[in-house]
Parts: C-alpha cells; sequence; structure tokens
C-alpha cells in the first residue's frame, strides 16, 4: 500500500501508524492475543503476521483487514474465485464452478480460506455425482468445525452433508444432519456470523427439505409412498362407467387444515419466510445489522452493507423497468379513458415483478407442469394443451438445454403430452407411445415419471382387461416405489 508521498508502506509499518493514532502501546495491542515482542517484529517487518492474527489485529486497531492486504493480494484472487464458484453452483453449472475451484493454487490456500475452499469442492463433487469425494471432504471439515469449535463452518457441513446423504437415496441419514443443523442453528440463533440474508434462506430451506421427509416432526417415515393397490382402476368396473384417472403420486397423504402441530417444520418455514418477505425489508435488516457490527467487525459490516446496496440497486432497476412498461403501454394507448391501474394491470405488474426475481425458470417449469397434470385429471383438455406450449416455449429459452433440470423437465413433458393425446380420444396410440417411453426411460431419469407411466399403463391395460401386462407393470411400480423419494422445495 502507498503513504502520502507515494512511497510503499509495509503491513507492519500500517499497524505501527493506526496503533500509535489511536494512542496504543504494543502491550495494548498484543493484550492478551500475542506478547509485545511479537507485535514489535511485526511493525518492524520482521515477521508477516499470519492472516487469523491480522485479523485480531484490525479488529483491535477498529480497521477492516482488507486495509492490510495489499501485499496479499493472491488471497482477493482466492476469494473471487471461490465467489464465482459458489455463483455457479447456485445457478446449475457445476462444471464450471470446478474449472473456478480446481485451478487454484494450492500454497495460498493453506493460508487463508481452506475451509471455504473445501466445503465448496464438497458442493462441487456433489453436484457432479461424485459422493463419496464430497463426503470425505465433508467429514474432514466436520473434525476440524468440532475441533475449532467453529459451530459456523459445522453448520454449513451439516447442512451439505445432508444434501449429499439425499442425493445419494440416503433419506434417513439426510433427515438426520438436517435436523441437527436445525437444532445447532436454535443454539446460534444472533451469533452465527452468517448474514441474515444468507441465514434466513438457508434455515427456510433446511425446513422445507424436513417437512418433505418428515411432515409430521414424528421420525423418518416415507408418508409420499402409497400402496401399489392405490393407483390401480377397480378392474371390474366397466370402462365407460369409469371417471377420469386420479393419480397424485407427489401429494403427501396429510389430509385437513394446515397446523403448526400437524406440520412442524412447515410452520417454523413459515415463520421465516414472514421475517424479510420483499427486497426491502431484507436489505434493511441487512443494513441494520452492518451498523450494529461496525464498532467491533468492520470487514464484515462492509460486506452486509454491500449486499444491501446491491438488493436495493436491483429494488430500483425493478420499479424503473416496470415504469419502462406501464409508460410504453399508455403511449400505445393514447386514447385510454382512465390513467388508474385496473386489478388485472396490477396483477399483470406483479407477476412481471416475480418473473425478474426468480433465479432462474425451472421452478416456474416444474410449477407449469404441476398444473398441467391438475388440468389433466380435471379432463380440461385446451387449457393443458394451452400450458404445454407455454412450458415448451420458456423451456426453448433457457441457456442451457441439456442441464440436468431442463433434460428432466422434457422427460416429464413428453409424458403429460402423452396423457393429453390419450384425453383427446388417441387412446391407442398413445398407449403404444406409453410403453414405449417407459421401455426407453433413462437410467439418469427422475424415476416418479417413470412410476407414473407404470400406474397410467395398468389403468389403460385394466381398462381393456389385459390383466397379465396389468400385474406386470404393478411389479414395475412396486420395484420403484422401493427408491422413490420426495422432490425437495429447491435444487440445490
Amino acid at each position: 500500500m502507498l503513504g502520502e508521498a507515494g512511497v510503499c508502506v509495509s503491513i507492519g509499518e500500517k499497524i505501527r501508524d493506526l496503533r500509535i493514532q489511536r494512542g496504543m502501546s504494543q502491550v495494548d495491542l498484543a493484550d492478551d492475543l500475542v506478547k509485545p515482542s511479537m507485535i514489535s517484529q511485526i511493525e518492524s517487518g520482521k515477521v508477516k503476521p499470519s492472516y487469523t492474527l491480522l485479523i485480531e489485529l484490525a479488529k483491535r486497531l477498529g480497521e477492516p483487514v482488507e486495509t492490510f492486504l495489499s501485499e496479499l493480494d493472491p488471497h482477493f484472487l482466492l476469494q473471487a474465485n471461490i465467489r464465482l464458484a459458489q455463483y455457479e453452483l447456485a445457478t446449475g453449472r457445476p462444471q464450471v464452478a470446478r474449472q473456478l475451484i480446481e485451478n487454484l493454487p494450492r500454497a495460498s490456500l493453506q493460508t487463508r480460506n481452506l475451509a471455504e475452499y473445501r466445503l465448496t469442492l464438497a458442493r462441487v463433487h456433489r453436484a457432479c455425482g461424485e459422493y463419496p469425494e464430497a463426503v470425505r471432504e465433508l467429514e474432514q471439515l466436520r473434525e476440524h468445525a468440532y475441533s475449532a469449535q467453529d459451530w459456523r463452518l459445522l453448520f454449513y457441513v451439516l447442512r451439505e452433508t445432508g444434501q449429499a446423504e439425499y442425493d445419494r437415496g440416503n433419506l434417513e441419514g439426510a433427515l438426520g444432519e438436517w435436523r441437527e443443523a436445525v437444532a445447532l442453528a436454535d443454539r446460534m440463533e444472533g451469533k452465527s456470523g452468517i448474514s441474515p440474508l444468507e441465514w434466513t434462506q438457508s434455515l427456510i430451506e433446511l425446513h422445507l427439505h424436513l417437512d418433505a421427509l418428515d411432515p409430521g416432526g414424528k421420525g423418518f417415515s416415507v408418508p409420499w409412498q402409497r400402496p401399489t393397490s392405490a393407483l390401480l382402476p377397480a378392474l371390474a368396473t366397466p370402462p365407460e362407467v369409469a371417471g377420469p384417472p386420479e393419480i397424485s403420486l407427489e401429494e403427501n397423504d396429510v389430509i385437513g387444515d394446515f397446523t403448526a402441530e400437524k406440520r412442524p417444520y412447515l410452520a417454523k418455514a413459515q415463520a421465516f419466510a414472514q421475517r424479510m418477505p420483499t427486497l426491502w425489508a431484507v436489505s434493511e435488516r441487512l443494513a441494520q445489522e452492518a451498523l450494529a457490527l461496525m464498532p467491533i467487525d468492520p470487514a464484515t459490516a462492509r460486506r452486509w452493507a454491500e449486499q444491501a446496496n446491491a438488493l436495493v440497486t436491483y429494488a430500483q432497476l425493478i420499479e424503473s423497468s416496470l415504469a419502462v412498461r406501464t409508460r410504453t403501454q399508455e403511449a400505445a394507448e393514447p386514447n385510454h379513458e382512465h390513467n388508474n391501474f385496473s386489478t388485472n394491470d396490477l396483477q399483470t405488474i406483479e407477476q412481471t415483478a416475480f418473473a425478474m426475481t426468480a433465479l432462474h425458470p425451472r421452478s416456474r417449469l416444474h410449477e407449469a407442469c404441476k398444473q398441467i397434470r391438475e388440468c389433466l385429471q380435471r379432463e380440461e383438455v385446451a387449457k393443458a394443451a394451452e400450458l404445454i406450449e407455454e412450458v415448451k416455449a420458456l423451456l426453448a429459452l433457457t441457456e442451457e438445454p441439456d442441464s440436468p433440470s431442463n433434460r428432466d423437465i422434457a422427460l416429464e413433458l413428453n409424458l403429460l403430452e402423452i396423457e393429453l393425446a390419450a384425453l383427446s380420444g388417441q387412446r391407442e396410440a398413445s398407449l403404444q407411445r406409453l410403453v414405449q417411453y417407459e421401455a426407453e426411460y433413462p437410467n439418469w431419469g427422475n424415476p416418479e415419471h417413470r412410476r407414473r407411466a407404470c400406474a397410467l399403463l395398468t389403468m389403460w391395460y385394466g381398462d381393456v382387461g389385459d390383466v397379465d401386462r396389468v400385474l406386470a407393470y404393478c411389479r414395475k411400480m412396486e420395484e420403484l416405489t422401493e427408491g422413490a423419494r420426495p422432490s425437495l422445495p429447491f435444487w440445490s
């Protein structure tokens, strides 16, 4: 770093200058942290402080640690790469994250950000389906977190290990890890060292995961699995009398009004979600936390203040974009009789704002597929056909058509189109398409779609009295049910 005359000032000289400015002696600065002789050696340039020691010295001098790091620029590069890798993971591009994270210099990893690097690397392994590698990294991090009593790191490890266990089919293991993470979060409340934005998002996600696996909060169970007989039609019922097929493979069996007693994890998720329902509330909370941290941890306060500013800027961008949309509509309709928004106008604006704040379109795609299924159950053929075309159009706009999530959507959409054709009177052709769909189902596909295909085949063959094929597809459903699991509310 440069002084007033453009002369390079070392870390030790900067520490000495700030110490003198604050009227502190070397004994005052050392206190119970190190010996005063160590401060003397650092200030004279004979010893360079470790990053951990530098953080503590910066706190005592009331400065962000970045003030002293001009000589440690590789650390900033390291941190930037880790942050970018985390972004690529969050947006569903694990291979890009791998390129960023695996090319980092190993020497610098030994001095700073090692835990964060290894946690990010574990997430990359998991996202790429490399579960043994992911678990190995996480177990080592767990040991380090316990020995260092780093509860913040342990929270991240528990959250990520639960996801790894879920991905490889160990649902009971996932439930145990996530329960422990939630219990740890309760003990850490207000002292996590994690920004309010990330903290709230993590806890909502964890409680939704737990609600998906154990909605009643009474222990591990499989409420999403139904007996095969519940999926079959009554074979004795004449086809012309039978009503439309009603298959609800993805719904829980929890019936009745929602209460905290019946769905404790969902109630907790709702409570967290209500804390910061708008961008304004999130940014305001971040700013308040940053202000409170300023006297004791300026570096963290700065990061949270930067997050708050970024959110406010984005909120302003959304408002400006909506203002442009409204004004262009007014310009296109100069003879509009009134200037006030109607209810429909407001709904359209809300939908536009929601679309602009969506992380990526896959959540909308999954929701649209659910709506299509409901339309098919109600035999609303025209509405289902319209929604299918909307999903196709949105799918075509995605940046990575061959991504796992997009391929999964395409598989589901294909099945929905077969059901739609059957309802439109093309039952025989649809039956042949469905047989081929089930027979050629890829190994990487979501087994839930294949289960649904088998359920439909049992119904359609049941309608024509083909008992042998009904029993064959029943057996397939039973095999698929053994490994079935619910879809988590977030694609982590």
